[in-house]
Formats: structure tokens, sequence, C-alpha cells
């Protein structure tokens, strides 16, 4: 568990490794582009003591059918975080999104720690996104 001093703390040393100043708005919120250009989106959740980590990794079909067949492919990758590396998927109602989702807690070296999980995940939202991009346009039902 972090505090919000010490998540703020980490924010800002990511800041200087990056040569940019980042910060928490006033709902915890910040917003960030990775160097290989995907949008990350990082919370801090007062009641997790944690920076969520969240990303987009594509925009599901309006046909409901083919939603369906995506989410519980990405589902079966979610079970029990054996395909999805610790992460975790989750269905963004607003935008029709399937999001990538980490969260970041706990570390002896808070700000190391933070910028090699950022790291992973950027890593791990990327070859998502790859395997989002590469589904056939219909499925099979497994």
């Amino acid at each position: 568990m972090i505090t919000s001093i010490q998540a703020e703390e980490v924010l800002k040393e990511l800041g200087s490794i990056h040569g940019e100043k980042l910060e928490f708005d006033v709902n915890g919120n910040c917003t960030l582009v990775s160097e290989d250009q995907h949008l990350i989106l990082l919370h801090y959740g007062v009641e997790q003591g944690a920076i969520l980590i969240s990303g987009v990794v594509g925009q599901l079909p309006e046909d409901e059918d083919l939603k369906i067949d995506i989410l519980k492919s990405f589902m079966r990758a979610n079970f029990l975080w054996h395909e999805s590396f610790g992460g975790t998927f989750a269905y963004e109602p607003e935008t029709n999104s399937l999001m990538f989702q980490s969260a970041f807690s706990d570390s002896e070296d808070k700000s190391q720690g933070f910028a090699n999980k950022l790291n992973k995940f950027t890593f791990e939202l990327g070859y998502w996104k790859q395997q989002f991009k590469d589904m056939p346009e219909e499925l099979d039902e497994e």
C-alpha cells in the first residue's frame, strides 16, 4: 500500500526521469504517452492505496455477437492471469473499449519499482493491442 504523498513522489520521480512534469490532477488522474505512443492512464486510488495503470487495447465492434466473442476470448486470457502477465482486462462501456489494467501498490524502491512496472505494462499493452488488431473478423467458438 502506498500513500497519496508516496504516489505523488513516485510520479514526480518518473517525470524527472523522462524530463517532463507529471502530477495527479484533483481527481487523482494523470495521462501520459509512452515512447512507443501508447496512451497510459494513471489513477491514484485512495481506497486501494495503489496507482492504477490502464490503457485502451481497442474499441469493440458494435455487433453484439462479435463483441461478446472478443470479450470471451480476452476473459479466457484473464483467467488466473496465466496469459495476461498479471494484468487484467476490463470492459469500458462509455467508450465501448477493451482496457488492460494493472496496479502498483508497493516496492522497497518505489520510484524505480514504479518505472519498471510501467515499462512492463507498456510492453504488455503493446502486445495485447497487436493481438486485438490481429483478431479475425469472426471468431470460431472453442
